[in-house]
């Protein structure tokens, strides 16, 4: 009896388990041009339920290595992140690394 009354349950937590979207397309970032040094960028995405990036907030570093990361994530695809079978936007943070 116990069992059937857990069932219930397990199906519902199985249903809205998340799963995180995947990078496909990450593209490369260009290191830029008068830049010197190594450098990171962290920035927090939003990937739309198409996989696309919506919104892009810069978390931490410096110019202009700021400016290529920006140019650079609003170019990248993921596949979407889910909720059970639906797509549902998630946010993400992204650490890029920058090396002369």
């Amino acid at each position: 009896m116990i069992a059937l009354a857990l069932a219930p349950r397990a199906a519902a937590a199985q249903a809205t388990e998340t799963t995180p979207p995947v990078a496909v397309d990450t593209g490369h970032v260009v290191y830029p041009a008068g830049a010197h040094g190594g450098a990171a960028v962290v920035l927090d995405l939003v990937i739309e339920k198409d996989g696309r990036v919506g919104d892009v907030v810069v978390v931490d570093g410096e110019e202009p290595f700021v400016s290529a990361a920006l140019a650079a994530a609003r170019q990248w695809s993921f596949t979407p992140a889910r909720r059970g079978d639906l797509r549902v936007s998630a946010r993400v943070r992204m650490r890029v690394d920058f090396h002369p």
